[in-house]
Order: C-alpha cells, then structure tokens, then sequence
C-alpha cells in the first residue's frame, strides 16, 4: 500500500507499510503527520488513520526543548549537589596552604600560590565531570533516563527504538561536551530539529521521547 506524508511543509513518498513504520520508529512521522493513500478523502494525522492498525509501531513523541532544558537543569541541581559533597572536603584537604599564601600578602607568597589554585580549579572541573558523567551515563543505561528525565516523563532510546547499553550511553554523555562547547549550539539545535534531536542525539543515533501526557 502507497503512503503518502507530509514533512516541513512537503509531501513525501510514496512508501510502503513497512517504510512508514521504519519512520515512526525513527520519530520522523510523530501522531500529529499528516499523511494519505489512496482511497482516503482528506489527508488526516497519522494517529487517526494507521496508529491503531495491527503490527503498526508504537507512536513516539519527541520531548520538547524547553521540557528537555528543564530536566537538564534538574540534573545540574543534582550533580552540583553530589559534587559539592565530595569536592569541598578535598578542597579543603589540598587547599588549605594555597589559601594560606594569598592571605598572606605577601607578593612572592601570592604567585607560589597560583599553581595550587590552578590545580585545585583543575581538580574540581575533573570531580565534576566525572560524576557527572558517570550518573548520566548509569542512569541512561540501566533506567532509560536520568533521574531528571524521569521526573519529567522523558526517555532516552536508540533510533531503532532499542534501550542504550553501557558504551552507547557513555558515548552520549561524552558527546553532550561537544553540544555544549560550541555555545552550546548542539544543545539548541534540537528547538528547531522536526524530530527534537540535539547534536549529540544526532551523533549517537538516539532520541529523546515523551512518555508521559
């Protein structure tokens, strides 16, 4: 059966049964598409016409920009918190005589001082990291989702519709870096992407869906 769809404002096709289900599966054509065959009066949303029908895929809606910004700031929250916990004890440890010289006033103090501070904003950035990094990826492998993803009913899967092993979801996480690092381009991308996709979905094949209303 010929199927026709509309995407950005053109149509698409014709395709076959089982290339319209490869493209509800990839989330190009979402419950509110627009497609038609023949026979059919009106072009109507895929969600009236085909969804229901046996074997048709399950409908996925892609998590929105700004709902996706809102779990990502959940998550900020939650890993500053951890990480605030682990860093400022060891901060504290190692710090205690580079804070010494700059209270000092002394000027020679002050420049021996600067490696130390050096050293101490590296070790946060890399305590930070980690366990961000580390909790994205556990979470995203083992849950489907990060804990602030969940509270917003979005979920992480493959392309094919799959859940991300262990290397795929660590992958995505080292791939957010890049997202975040060109002005965090890669991150709003997905605000004008029809399939919601930020840089790095689009580099790991996956995508971000909403499962709950």
């Amino acid at each position: 059966m010929a199927w026709f769809y509309a995407e950005g404002g053109q149509q698409k096709g014709p395709v076959d049964d089982s290339v319209l289900d490869d493209l509800v599966r990839s989330g190009v054509i979402r419950p509110e598409t627009l497609i038609w065959r023949e026979g059919q009066a009106n072009w109507q949303p895929y969600s009236e016409v085909r969804s229901a029908a046996p074997g048709a895929p399950p409908l996925r809606r892609p998590g929105g920009f700004w709902i996706r910004f809102a779990a990502r700031c959940i998550d900020a929250i939650l890993v500053g918190i951890v990480s605030s916990i682990i860093r400022i004890p060891l901060m504290a440890v190692f710090g205690i005589s580079a804070i010494g010289m700059v209270t000092s006033g002394d000027p020679s103090q002050l420049i021996g001082a600067i490696p130390g501070l050096v050293g101490l904003a590296m070790l946060s950035a890399c305590i930070n990291f980690v366990i961000a990094a580390g909790y994205e990826t556990y979470m995203v492998a083992t849950k489907g989702a990060t804990l602030g993803k969940m509270a917003l009913g979005l979920k992480v899967i493959r392309v094919d519709g799959g859940p991300l092993n262990m290397q795929q979801a660590l992958g995505r996480s080292l791939a957010t870096i890049l997202s975040g690092l060109i002005l965090f381009i890669g991150y709003i991308i997905a605000a004008f992407d029809d399939q919601k996709r930020a840089l790095h979905d689009r580099l790991c094949d996956t995508l971000v869906i909403k499962e709950k209303s």
